[in-house]
C-alpha cells in the first residue's frame, strides 16, 4: 500500500512524466502540446528529464509545466535511482508516466522504491528490445508496471512479439494533434508565392514536402532517388525538405550527383510547419521505421494527401487509397510512381484532400487528452484513489 504522502487530499493528482531530454523530435513536440493541455484539466503534470534539459525545456516551462532534471550515468545506477525516488516522494507523485525504454526502466525502479501508486510505460517506436538479456529484463519490468501503452497497434504488436507479452496487457493511445493550427482554406497563389518563393520554389511547381529530421531512420536517400525518377515524369516540381540533422551535407551531395539540386530545397528547421504544409500539394515520408508519425497526422490535418512507407502506425493513420498511399520500405520506384499519380491528377488530390481532413479528426489533441485522463482515472481507482476532479 502506498504511504500517506500519496493521499490525494483536496488537490489534483500529480503526474510525473519521465523522459531523457527535450530536444527537437516527435516525442518532444507531442509533450509540448499534450502536457500543458493535461495540466489545465483534472491532473497536475510535471516532467523529469534523466540526461539533460534540452533545447525545448524552456518552452515547456513557459507553458506552465514544472521541469526537473535528475542526471543519470546509467539506467540502473543506485545514485540516480535514489535521487529520482526522492523527487517522486518530495513532489507527492501519484502517477509516474515514463517514455521510451531506457527512461521507463529507470523510472519503474525508482517509482517502486518511492512506492508511487501507479507506474506507466509508454512505447513510441518499434524494434527497441533486442537481445536475450534485454528481452528478459523487459519481461521483468513489464510486470512491475501497472500499465504499458503504445502509440499505435503496430508498436504494440512489435513489442509484444519481441518479449512474449500478452497483447491484452498493452493499451494503445494515439498521439494527438492540435487541429486548430491547420484550420482555414489553402493559401491564395499570392500568399503561397510569398511563403515559398523566398525558398526558391517556382510558382507553378507541384510542391512535395517532407517534414523530418535528416537522420538515417528517415531514409531521405531513398526519397531523393525516388524524386529523381519522379522529375523525369513531372519536371515542374519541387521537393521541400523541412528539418535539419547530421545527414544534411551528405544529402545535399546526393542531390548534386543525381542532378536534381536545383529542384530540392533544404529548408532547415522551421517554426511555421502548418503554413508550409498548407501551401504544399503532397506530403511524403520515406522512413524505415515509425511509431506513430505526428507529421502524417499534421499533413492530413492540412488537407494533404500523404505518400508514406508502410511502417509502424502509418497504415492506422492513412486510409489507403482514400487520404493517402502506402509504399514498401526502401522502394524508391513505388514512391516515385505514387507521387506521379497524385501530381498528375488534380481531381484525385482534391478528393484525397477532403478525406485527409476528415481522417485527421480522429487524432485530435482533445481525443489524446480524453484517452489519457480515462487511463489515469481507471488506474487510480484500482489503487483505491479517486481520479482527477472535473
Amino acid at each position: 500500500m502506498a504511504p500517506d504522502t500519496h493521499n490525494l487530499g483536496d488537490g489534483r493528482p500529480h503526474v510525473m512524466r519521465v523522459y531523457s531530454r527535450l530536444e527537437v523530435g516527435g516525442i518532444e513536440h507531442q509533450m509540448l502540446s499534450l502536457l500543458p493541455r493535461l495540466n489545465s484539466g483534472r491532473y497536475r503534470v510535471s516532467l523529469c528529464l534523466l540526461k539533460r534539459a534540452g533545447e525545448l525545456a524552456g518552452e515547456l516551462r513557459a507553458r506552465g509545466i514544472e521541469v526537473h532534471v535528475v542526471p543519470f550515468r546509467g539506467r540502473l545506477r543506485p545514485s540516480g535511482l535514489f535521487s529520482l525516488a526522492g523527487l517522486f516522494r518530495r513532489t507527492r507523485t501519484h502517477i509516474v508516466h515514463a517514455h521510451a525504454r531506457s527512461s521507463i526502466t529507470s523510472a519503474t525502479v525508482a517509482a517502486r522504491l518511492a512506492r508511487v501508486p501507479v507506474v506507466i510505460g509508454a512505447l513510441h517506436s518499434v524494434d527497441t528490445v533486442q537481445g536475450r538479456r534485454r528481452i528478459a529484463q523487459e519481461r521483468l519490468f513489464a510486470r512491475l508496471r501497472d500499465a504499458t501503452i503504445a502509440v499505435s497497434e503496430g508498436v504494440k504488436r512489435n513489442y509484444c512479439a519481441a518479449i512474449g507479452l500478452d497483447p491484452g496487457r498493452v493499451s494503445v493511445i494515439y498521439n494527438g494533434v492540435d487541429l486548430s493550427r491547420f484550420d482555414g482554406p489553402p493559401p491564395s497563389p499570392a500568399e503561397r508565392a510569398a511563403l515559398l518563393g523566398p525558398l526558391g520554389v517556382a510558382p507553378a511547381d507541384c510542391v512535395i514536402t517532407c517534414v523530418a529530421r535528416l537522420v538515417p531512420a528517415k531514409s531521405h536517400d531513398v526519397l531523393l532517388d525516388a524524386f529523381a525518377r519522379f522529375l523525369a515524369r513531372v519536371p515542374q516540381a519541387t521537393l521541400l525538405l523541412v528539418g535539419d540533422g547530421p545527414l544534411a551535407a551528405d544529402l545535399e551531395e546526393q542531390t548534386r550527383r543525381l542532378g536534381i539540386a536545383a529542384k530540392v530545397v533544404f529548408a532547415g528547421a522551421r517554426d511555421d510547419v502548418p503554413r508550409i504544409l498548407r501551401a504544399s500539394d503532397i506530403s511524403v515520408m520515406s522512413s524505415q521505421r515509425e511509431g506513430f508519425s505526428n507529421v502524417v497526422i499534421e499533413s492530413l490535418a492540412a488537407g494533404l494527401p500523404v505518400v508514406a512507407t508502410d511502417v509502424g502506425g502509418n497504415a492506422e493513420a492513412i486510409a489507403e487509397g482514400s487520404c493517402g498511399l502506402l509504399v514498401p520500405v526502401g522502394d524508391a520506384a513505388a514512391i516515385s510512381e505514387r507521387l506521379g499519380r497524385l501530381a498528375e491528377d488534380r481531381g484525385l488530390r482534391a478528393r484525397m484532400s477532403a478525406a485527409a481532413r476528415r481522417r485527421a479528426s480522429a487524432f485530435s489533441l482533445d481525443e489524446a487528452v480524453r484517452a489519457t485522463e480515462t487511463l489515469y482515472d481507471g488506474l487510480l481507482r484500482a489503487r483505491g484513489l479517486s481520479g482527477g476532479r472535473s
